[in-house]
């Protein structure tokens, strides 16, 4: 079986990773730190990330990655994320290209300040502003965006896009105030490249829907999250016993309270000499959800005592890429949105009192539950 290894924080690790989930590639991940120890440059000579190892040896560099996921898939020409085209092939090429040296390159100048508070300079900045501006006008111009990044078919091109150009987006909105969305790159592109994550990272398979017990979902959610905790962390229970089954796919919902509930692990053990997660469920009564006044729903609420999420990605926090965590890769709670929006839901969060809490509202009546048949 195929090793990946690298971690999370790195765009290049999580494109190769999300290709070969898109391609059903069985591979195993190895979470490693770039390293100029002696054993992982025998893997990775340059001691980057990612690094692939196969049962032939260690390959290394994005490009020569996927040129080799594609080579191993080529037997079925369908599963193929080039075009048909050999010239078409080319400008995929063509197009990572850009995005790797005209884009996400000189925007890597700025990660120091953007990401681990080391200031940059203001010839720097103006110096790496020149170059993106050049950079995504030169883009703009051999993009086809009809829709995809590179025609009508989804390609190696849209992942690179995906993942490289997220951190550029906030490269350019913390220095320069600057919206790229807006300016350089349709939104229908970036959402485009939003739900294609999500899906690839959410179960392909159609949701199973079925009544289940939400208290039960919750105590295996708090038992894993409790046993993955390194500290003396508290966990509070408030569980309304009037709630009744929820119809939904029960393995999918736990997985949305496990990213939610780790998130909160996370936030309160790192931080609080007292960590605290607290686990609430009620009846909530005539709420809205996407428009409609929904009559009677039931309410998860997920607090903790950590330091609560900062002001600057607050707005963001279910966008892919977002994360109030150091190495976070920042898809867990993109996902969980998106599953608590299969059951008709929706997900929030705020901060009072001390607490960070995350409150998931799931309409009780069937009938209001997308894929659900009526009770």
């Amino acid at each position: 079986m195929i090793k990946l290894h690298g971690m999370p924080l790195s765009n290049y690790y999580n494109v190769v990773k999300c290709v070969m989930l898109e391609q059903g590639i069985p591979f195993e991940e190895i979470n490693v730190r770039p390293s100029q120890d002696h054993d992982y440059l025998s893997k990775s000579p340059m001691g980057k990330v990612p690094c692939m190892e196969t049962d032939e040896g260690f390959l290394t560099e994005t490009s020569v990655m996927l040129e080799f996921i594609e080579d191993i898939g080529s037997s079925n020409p369908d599963n193929s994320l080039y075009p048909i085209s050999a010239f078409q092939r080319a400008k995929c090429r063509e197009l990572m290209r850009y995005l790797e040296l005209y884009v996400e390159l000189p925007a890597r100048r700025l990660y120091g300040d953007v990401f681990f508070d080391r200031p940059a300079s203001d010839e720097e900045k103006a110096d790496v502003k020149k170059l993106l501006e050049k950079g995504f006008s030169a883009l703009g111009r051999i993009a086809d965006l009809q829709p995809f990044f590179a025609g009508s078919e989804n390609t190696y091109v849209d992942f690179y896009a995906y993942f490289g150009l997220s951190p550029v987006i906030r490269v350019c909105r913390k220095i320069w105030e600057w919206d790229i969305k807006k300016e350089s790159i349709k939104n229908e592109e970036t959402d485009r490249l939003n739900e294609i994550v999500t899906r690839i990272l959410t179960p392909a398979k159609k949701p199973t829907f079925e009544y289940f017990n939400l208290h039960e979902s919750l105590q295996r959610v708090l038992a894993l999250s409790n046993a993955e905790s390194q500290e003396n962390l508290t966990i509070d229970r408030d569980y309304d016993p009037s709630i009744p089954e929820i119809y939904g796919d029960k393995n999918l919902f736990i997985q949305a309270l496990i990213n939610i509930t780790q998130n909160a692990v996370h936030a309160c053990t790192n931080f609080s000499q007292e960590p605290c997660l607290g686990i609430q469920t009620k009846i909530s009564y005539r709420q809205p959800i996407n428009g409609t006044v929904h009559n009677t729903l039931a309410e998860i609420i997920v607090k903790d005592n950590g330091p609560g999420i900062s002001a600057e990605i607050k707005d963001q926090i279910f966008f892919p890429m977002i994360s109030g965590k150091e190495n976070g890769s920042g898809i867990g709670l993109s996902i969980s949105q998106d599953i608590v929006r299969i059951h008709g839901g929706a997900i929030s969060f705020d901060r009072k009192d001390d607490q960070t809490m995350f409150s998931i509202l799931i309409p009780i009546s069937s009938n209001n539950v997308n894929g659900a048949k009526s009770a």
